[in-house]
């Protein structure tokens, strides 16, 4: 190999050092295995797909385009996977030209074909030995390197094949996390973690234990237990989702207190916390950071939903002012007879009463001659009586017959924007014209009278548009449903 590509090919090693892991790799794949089942029901009922049906069900938690934030420990251990990986493909070209120098130095004779051959022989193994100690040199000095370095760009969690139905099997076998052959096909299949676990099942419950691995290396990086019915399977996947998240996601965990005003509905409050839900007041949540949802209902009270960020510090506090839910019923009526509908239930009742529970109601109205009408009751009605005027009328007709007014109107403007500035711009010429003593100025009054004619008609159908333009917007938004006024008593 010449001095150029020998420097050449330290330039390479480095540059594939140096490469940051997040711009080779963007996706994070996450894998689930069978879930060793013991116990007292283990071998009979519901006990022989437990073992495989939690695990599908934590991946389809998972299973929700979340993001993994590499840690520099992880990403350290991946760049010594593809340093080993490296060096064995090495030493491998370096053992096959080792044995061809042993069969050329076996061989008889003295000849010049063969000195040549072991001269060109040995130089290769001479190469090769350089290169390996350059990447040796290179792959020490970038692995430094990351070890100072904190911020790494967040890979996209996905599934195995894509589906929360596939599990990460290689034979009809459970196998240990630790296990040689999941080491491989973890590193084959390009699989950074794996979820793991056991469950234990008596009369009818379950204690689960879950586990997460990361790939290459298998560290264990958290481990979780939650007990339930082998019939709430579901809650129990959930459960576990939500307390191996933070890890999953490798997210800054945050703390979240919550602050419920008044104090009677702090005493009845029920939050839910994603998919957790929490029948009393926690005193504190720890989760990972990032975009979570949040319900809070209490009897007796308007329920508060919200979405929220949680990033950006390392302790929250969520306060929340129930306003009592007030209930009334009020009765509506109209002039003509027809049909309501109100929450898509129809009404039997020719003046039906409706619950208003501080929650604007959309109903609708069907005549028993013309077109039906929608319309809506505010959610801060006081009296207890109510009237509707519904719109009867073909409003699509009637949109469309003021439209093509309004498009005439417009035409009819244009049109008369040509004739009015040449009227006037012929007034304006004699007026000069006759000012100068060029023309006896016969024609000024003709062309003064023309030019305020036109100018007239222009100005007239210019409001005329206007007006046309309203009557148009405002037949449009009678499509809006209509509110439902309160009658004085």
């Amino acid at each position: 190999m010449t001095a150029k590509y020998k420097q050449l090919w330290v330039y390479v090693c480095l540059l594939l050092c140096l490469l940051p892991v997040d711009a080779e790799q963007t996706d994070w794949t996450l894998a689930a295995i069978p879930f060793t089942v013991s116990g007292a029901d283990s071998q009979a009922g519901p006990g022989q797909a437990v073992g495989e049906l939690l695990p599908k069900l934590l991946l389809q938690q998972f299973a929700t385009g979340r993001t993994h934030i590499p840690s520099p420990a992880e990403i350290e251990r991946r760049r010594f996977s593809e340093i080993r990986l490296e060096v064995q493909k090495l030493f491998l070209e370096m053992s096959n030209v080792s044995r061809e120098r042993d069969a050329l130095v076996l061989l008889p004779g003295e000849d010049m074909t063969r000195k040549k051959k072991l001269a060109d022989v040995e130089k290769k193994q001479i190469d090769i030995q350089s290169r390996l100690d350059e990447y040796i040199e290179i792959s020490l000095s970038s692995l430094s390197d990351i070890k100072t370095q904190r911020n790494f760009s967040s890979e996209h969690i996905v599934l195995w094949k894509n589906s929360s139905s596939e599990l990460f099997v290689i034979d009809d076998t459970v196998q240990s996390p630790y296990s040689q052959a999941l080491i491989k096909k973890a590193a084959d299949e390009n699989v950074q973690g794996v979820i793991t676990g056991s469950v234990t099942l008596y009369a009818g419950y379950m204690a689960v234990t879950a586990r997460l691995y990361t790939y290459p290396g298998a560290i264990e990086v958290i481990s979780v237990t939650e007990i339930g019915a082998v019939s709430d399977m579901v809650r129990v996947a959930q459960a576990l989702t939500l307390r191996m998240l933070p890890a999953v996601l490798n997210q800054v965990p945050v703390d979240v207190y919550f602050t419920i005003s008044p104090l009677q509905a702090a005493e009845k409050a029920i939050i839910t916390f994603d998919t957790e839900r929490y029948l009393k007041i926690p005193d504190k949540l720890t989760v990972g950071g990032g975009i979570h949802s949040v319900t809070i209902e209490a009897e007796g009270y308007e329920t508060r939903s919200f979405t929220w960020d949680f990033t950006g510090a390392s302790e929250f506090t969520i306060s929340a002012l129930m306003p009592e839910r007030k209930s009334h019923t009020v009765s509506i009526s109209v002039p003509i007879p027809g049909t309501f509908w109100i929450r898509g239930i129809e009404q039997k009742e020719a003046v039906p009463k409706v619950s208003v529970n501080s929650q604007p109601v959309l109903g609708l109205f069907v005549p028993d001659e013309g077109m039906e009408s929608f319309f809506y009751i505010t959610d801060f009605v006081d009296s207890s009586k109510l009237s509707l005027k519904p719109n009867i009328d073909d409003l699509a007709a009637q949109i469309e017959r003021k439209r093509k007014w309004m498009y005439t109107s417009y035409t009819a403007l244009l049109l008369s924007l040509p004739v009015a500035f040449f009227c006037y711009g012929t007034y304006i010429n004699e007026y000069n014209g006759w000012a100068l003593n060029r023309y006896d100025g016969v024609n000024v009054d003709k062309w003064k009278l023309a030019s305020d004619i036109t100018m007239g008609c222009s100005v007239v159908l210019g409001v005329n548009l206007l007006v046309q333009l309203g009557i148009y917007l405002y037949t449009a938004n009678k499509v809006i449903p209509a509110a439902a006024h309160e009658i004085k008593e």
